[in-house]
């Protein structure tokens, strides 16, 4: 009976010191990963959309004397009117 508990108290002990050697493992791995991780850039610049300016109309439709058509009114998402003041139009 003593014998049986001296082997599973060792096996117990062997078993805990496997458990600390893999925290201790991971822990590095880990480690060297954040490092890995603070060397490299983390936010390349990103490219901005170049703007494409659009003719009105004018020399390209051939007919410059029509007047543009009407806007459509201008809501929000919850189909509410949006009035512009006057030095804004």
């Amino acid at each position: 009976m003593k014998e049986l508990k001296a082997s599973n108290a060792l096996l117990n002990k062997k078993l805990a010191e496997e458990r600390r050697v893999e925290r201790e493992r991971l822990k590095k791995e880990r480690k060297k990963e954040k490092e890995r991780k603070a060397k490299e850039p983390s936010n390349k610049p990103v490219p901005k959309n170049k703007r494409v300016k659009k003719c009105s109309g004018g020399a390209s439709s051939g007919n410059g004397k029509e007047s543009p058509p009407a806007l459509p009114p201008k809501i929000t998402s919850r189909g509410r009117n949006i009035t512009i003041p006057k030095k804004f139009r």
